[in-house]
C-alpha cells in the first residue's frame, strides 16, 4: 500500500519538474530566431511553446495518473526516476545547445532522452497503458528534434568550425 503523503509528493513533483524542467531552461537559454535557420524543416521558434506545452501536459496528467491509481510503490518510484531522467535530458541539452560549438552534443543528448522515453512507456505500459499513451508524444516529438539537431549539425558552419 502506498501512503497518501507519498502519493502528495510525487504529485507536487510531478505537476512542478517538467513545466519548471522545460519552461526554465528555456528561460535561462532561450533560443533565437537565428536558431537553425539553415535547417528548411524546422518549424518556427515560437512554435516551440506550442509544442512544449503540449508535451508538458500530456506527460504530467500521465504521471499524476499513475501516481494516484498505483498500489505498489516500486512503480512510483521506477517511473519518477524515468521521468526524472527524461526532464533532466531536456535541460541539459537545453544548456549545451546554447554553448558555442556544443550542438552536436544534443544529438548524444537526444539519443538518451529517446532512450528513457522509451523504458518509460515500455514500463509504464505494464502499470498504466493511459500514462504509456501520454508520453508517446515526448518520443515523436524527441526522433523529431534530433533529425533537426543532426541536420543543423551538418550544415551549421559556426559548429563545423567550433568542435
Amino acid at each position: 500500500m502506498v501512503s497518501k503523503a507519498l502519493k502528495i509528493g510525487l504529485s507536487v513533483l510531478a505537476a512542478c519538474v517538467p513545466a519548471a524542467a522545460v519552461f526554465g531552461a528555456n528561460g535561462i537559454w532561450p533560443s533565437g530566431e537565428a536558431d537553425g535557420v539553415c535547417v528548411t524543416f524546422r518549424p518556427p521558434t515560437w512554435s516551440y511553446i506550442v509544442f512544449w506545452s503540449l508535451i508538458v501536459t500530456s506527460i504530467t496528467i500521465g504521471w499524476l495518473l499513475l501516481i494516484w491509481q498505483s498500489t505498489s510503490i516500486s512503480p512510483l518510484i521506477v517511473s519518477s526516476v524515468l521521468f526524472l531522467l527524461i526532464f533532466t535530458c531536456t535541460t541539459v541539452w537545453q544548456w549545451r545547445y546554447h554553448q558555442p560549438g556544443k550542438k552536436a552534443d544534443g544529438i548524444t543528448i537526444f539519443l538518451f532522452l529517446i532512450c528513457f522515453v522509451l523504458a518509460a512507456i515500455v514500463y509504464t505500459a505494464t502499470v498504466n497503458i493511459y500514462t504509456a499513451i501520454l508520453i508517446v508524444p515526448l518520443l515523436v516529438w524527441g526522433i523529431y528534434q534530433l533529425v533537426v539537431n543532426a541536420a543543423e549539425v551538418s550544415c551549421d558552419p559556426q559548429t563545423k568550425t567550433n568542435t
